[in-house]
């Protein structure tokens, strides 16, 4: 699976994997959902905040494998 490669590769070469290592902190992640719903497109399926939401905290911990391997 194309995740699993990208996990495989970020930790041989020690690239950061989470949001809050780029400096998100955790608090910001309601505001970047609400600025996801503003930008959004009207291309379907329609965004849903809690759905954005929780994708965002699911990349702000780390767990953007496990997030898409449920997708």
């Amino acid at each position: 699976m194309h995740s699993q490669a990208l996990v495989a590769f970020t930790e041989k070469v020690g690239a950061p994997r989470a949001l809050r290592d780029f400096g998100l902190r955790e608090t910001d992640v309601d505001r970047a959902a609400d600025l996801a719903m503003q930008a959004h497109s009207w291309n379907p399926p329609p965004l849903v905040r809690d759905k954005i939401r929780g994708r965002l905290r699911s990349v702000w911990t780390g767990e953007v494998e496990a997030e898409a391997e449920q997708s």
